[in-house]
């Protein structure tokens, strides 16, 4: 993967400004899930950042996780997942918590499936704060498609030693 080329443009002053990329950690070699960083500062010191999520995987692009998963069983507790690119999808609820009574810790995160039997979240900015994860798990029995997983981080909004178990419906 090579980063693509940007521009930072003040609409104001009408005037341009170099982009930085930071690649991080970004290895093309193992798979995982990445972020680059791009950033950007005006005449005036005014920084812009933005954060574009990388998806290492040869999982074949016909891997389609996408549809509703309940936690555990419990009809309250969905999640839907909508594949983004190759290798590479969101959750509308990686927590899987409880929609009808805790809407406000509903949490959407993006996840790499990096091997037939592995996803990975990365460490990634959600509107939860960072996020990160552990045993991390992707089942395809046939009929049975289960995301496991441990939120690591952040732990002011999830239990950090609960495992989710989401299973598509």
């Amino acid at each position: 993967f090579t980063p693509p080329a940007a521009t930072a443009y003040d609409s104001f002053y009408k005037k341009s400004f170099t982009v930085i990329k930071d690649l991080g950690t970004l290895d093309n070699s193992t798979p995982g899930l990445y972020t680059v960083v791009y950033s950007a500062k005006n005449d005036y010191g005014f920084v812009g950042t933005t954060n574009v999520y990388v998806a290492v995987t040869n999982i074949s692009d016909s891997l389609d996780l996408s549809g509703w998963y309940l936690r555990q069983a419990t009809p309250n507790k969905v999640a839907f997942v909508t594949k983004i690119a190759r290798g590479l999808f969101m959750t509308s609820n990686v927590g899987g918590v409880d929609t009808a009574t805790s809407a406000s810790a509903v949490v959407a995160a993006l996840f790499a499936v990096t091997s037939p039997t592995t996803i990975d979240f990365g460490t990634q900015l959600t509107s939860a704060g960072t996020l990160t994860a552990s045993n991390q798990v992707l089942s395809l029995a046939p009929a049975d498609t289960t995301l496991t997983y441990i939120i690591t981080s952040p732990s002011s909004v999830f239990s950090n030693t609960a495992v989710r178990v989401l299973v598509k419906q």
